[in-house]
Order: structure tokens, then sequence, then C-alpha cells
């Protein structure tokens, strides 16, 4: 006879009291699953979105987050902090097309020994009815369709013929061979991840030897039209970062995209949307509201929020951007945009 597949649970207890709880079921000799593997943390609030994601990723079938009762724990405010998590976890669980049955986040005090086994076993009814995730596998099936890729690639090459040698030069600093182009480029971000670009330096001194950057707005001035003109293909690789939030910001991710022979997301932002991305979950009229109405570190009694539309004659809106601007004159500005940041054209 088969034995039933039995899923494998990974549980991450609050050591005050989901932990102190399951202690207290096997006192009681209350019986339930004995596929769980309990890990025993101080505090909910300390469990990491990375702890389950590395769970799931080396063969757990499920997840499973117990902590103290809001308003119950030993830390004040950890339960809280673990339910914000959980609420985004869950989104971008969705987004890898994994269940959300398979993480389960819940309340349990020191004196809930009957919850513990009630939460337990009906998780491991839930898992039995979805079935076996097979992570491992599933890494195991892509790593091998990037060896086949790596493989084609190389009977590609092998069959185009051996490469030309390339010329020894007796001095190669003064070679006439061009210096590969790199692009820097941030979108909506904390500006962590040019940081560590920045911190390289006088090591940056070394980069520059070896590349010709041609776009870095966070440290050099670059004319967007420049890199427009460049040819498709020229600049080897740019590095993106933070979420697209804005239309600019879209345009130059497809220009950059167009120009470059590769495009890297670097950072958390640019590759799952980060901070910027929780807005998603609101409205533009939501967003707009808190901002600059409801916000309770803002003192806006007038309720002003940007223009969207702004004319003023004989005044500029924005900043000029050459002295001719600043002459006295009885022409009109329209402002158009949809970012508070642009700048005015002329009608």
């Amino acid at each position: 006879m088969t034995k039933p597949w039995t899923p494998r649970i990974v549980a991450f207890f609050c050591n005050w009291c989901t932990y102190t709880a399951a202690d207290l079921a096997g006192v009681s000799r209350l019986k339930y699953a004995s596929n769980v593997r309990v890990i025993r943390l101080m505090c909910s609030g300390r469990v990491d979105p990375q702890f389950i994601l590395d769970a799931l990723a080396r063969g757990a079938d499920g997840v499973l987050i117990g902590g103290c009762h809001p308003g119950d724990c030993h830390y004040v405010e950890g339960n809280y902090k673990m339910l914000r998590r959980f609420e985004l976890l869950k989104r971008m669980l969705a987004d890898f097309g994994i269940e959300p049955q398979r993480v389960r986040l819940e309340w349990i005090s020191a004196a809930e020994g009957e919850k513990v086994k009630t939460v337990i076993n009906e998780m491991t009814r839930q898992l039995q009815a979805l079935g076996p995730l097979g992570m491992p596998q599933k890494f195991g099936a892509w790593d091998q369709e990037l060896e086949h890729l790596a493989q084609a690639v190389q009977a590609r090459d092998a069959a185009a013929g051996p490469a030309r040698p390339t010329p020894r030069h007796p001095h190669p600093r003064r070679s006439s061979m061009p210096k590969p182009k790199v692009a820097f480029y941030w979108c909506a971000s904390c500006g962590g991840c040019e940081e560590t670009v920045v911190d390289l330096a006088e090591d940056i001194l070394g980069v520059v030897e070896k590349v010709d950057i041609v776009l870095w707005p966070v440290a050099m001035d670059f004319k967007y039209k420049d890199v427009a003109a460049l040819p498709d293909k020229s600049i080897f690789a740019t590095l993106l970062n933070g979420a697209i939030r804005m239309s600019e910001q879209e345009e130059l991710a497809v220009l950059l995209r167009r120009k470059s022979q590769y495009l890297i997301a670097y950072g958390a932002c640019a590759q799952l949307g980060g901070i910027p991305a929780l807005a998603n979950q609101f409205s533009r009229e939501q967003v707009l509201r808190f901002n600059y109405e409801d916000c309770p570190a803002l003192v806006n009694e007038a309720r002003t929020r940007p223009q969207a539309h702004f004319t003023e004659a004989g005044r500029t809106p924005t900043c000029p951007s050459s002295i001719t601007w600043c002459a006295p004159s009885t022409r009109s500005w329209t402002w158009t945009s949809t970012s508070p940041a642009a700048r005015p054209r002329r009608t």
C-alpha cells in the first residue's frame, strides 16, 4: 500500500506565546501532524521574508508563522511589523506563482495549545490538496535550461569559426581601441544602489580608465538627447536601479534598452518593485490625498496640491534654464505636465 504524501512544513514560532502553546499541546498529548519543523524565535517580528523564501527554496511545501495576539507582544509592536511584511509577502508570492495557502500567519497565545493542533492539521490538509511545491526540482529544471542555452551559444560560436586574434600593441595605453560604454540610471529609488557605486571613492578612477561612462545623472551632467543620438547597441551595459513610477523613467528605460547590449536590473526595486511598488496598491487620487492632505506629519491647512496646468503672463513658474528667461517680457508660459518638476514650455 502506497503511503500518502505528507507535506513538509517549516514553522517560525514566537518564544513567548506560540512556542509555549506548542509545548503545551505536547504536554497535553494533543495529536497533530508530525511533519512540522519548528524554529523558535524571540518574536514574530524577527521573521524576515527572506527566511520564508529560503525555506520554500530548500524544499518546504509550506511555512507557518505564529506570534502573540495584537496588543500582547512582549516587544510592543513586533507582531504588527510581521503583519505588514506578511501582507507584502503574499503579493510577492503571487507574482512567483506560489499559492497563498502555502504561507500562513496565526496569532496563538501561550494558553492555546488546542489552536496549535487545529492550525497544523488544517494547514496539512490544505497542502495535501495543493500537492508538492517542488522548488528544488524547479531550480534544477531552470539550471538545465540555462545549461542548454549556454551549449547552444557555444555551438553557434563554433560554427561561426575562430575569432580573429587581437593584435598586440607595443603601448597598450596608447591603443586606439575605444573603451566600452556604460550607463547608470536611477528611477524611483532611495539612492542606495547609486551609493554602492559612489562608495568606490578613489577606486572609481580605475573604473573610468576601463570604461566610458555616457550617462550617470546622480554624479555627472549628461543630456538625454546625447544618449538618444548614440547608435543602437552602442552601450555595452546599463545598470538600471529603482522602480518605474513616472513616464520619464519609462521612456528612459525603453531608450536605454534599445541603446544597450545588456540592461541590468540593479537592486531589489528594479527587480521586484521594492518600497516604491507599494504605491501600486492605491489609486493616484489616494496617493495624492494622503501625501498632500491627510498625512499626520503635514502642515497644509489650505490642502494645496501641485498643479498639472499653470499659466502666468510675463513670469517664469519654475527655475529658468537660461539667463534669457529672466529678461522682462510679455510672453506667456504654459506648464503642462504630470510631474511637478517639469519645466514650462513656450506657447
